[in-house]
């Protein structure tokens, strides 16, 4: 499948929702859905291969975070995500844009991710293609 049509069919996928809970102090969530179970997935090209990891820093910001992805398909791509996070309400609380240089098929890569976004408690986190 040429990269244009399959981005163009990923666009109209749903994204995957994962279930994030904050801490008991509220500055620090590993991106668990439940005890011990990961909620690493695929979105897209790409399989996320590790939690994001949502801490407060020293500004009472979101702080900068890391993912591993992985280049499922079978041309080269950037990875190039957006992670939202939402309250119990389903509002939004906070964005992360995250974006890496080429990697090609089966090839795995760490990016970063950043936010601006001021630090404040969130139920569940989101990551999406970006484009």
């Amino acid at each position: 499948m040429n990269r244009k049509l399959s981005k163009a069919i990923l666009f109209g996928l749903p994204a995957l929702v994962f279930l994030a809970c904050t801490g008991e102090d509220g500055e620090e969530s590993t991106g668990k859905k439940d005890a011990g179970e990961s909620a690493a997935g695929e979105v897209g090209n790409w399989d996320i291969v590790t939690d994001p990891v949502f801490k407060k820093d020293s500004l009472g910001t979101f702080a900068t975070t890391k993912i591993k992805v992985k280049n499922v398909s079978d041309d080269n791509d950037t990875p190039w995500f957006e992670i939202r996070l939402t309250d119990k309400a389903g509002d939004l609380v906070a964005t992360y844009d995250c974006i890496g240089d080429e990697v090609e098929p089966g090839q795995q890569a760490q990016i970063e991710c950043i936010s601006t976004d001021e630090f404040a408690q969130f139920k569940d986190y989101e990551i999406k293609n970006a484009f």
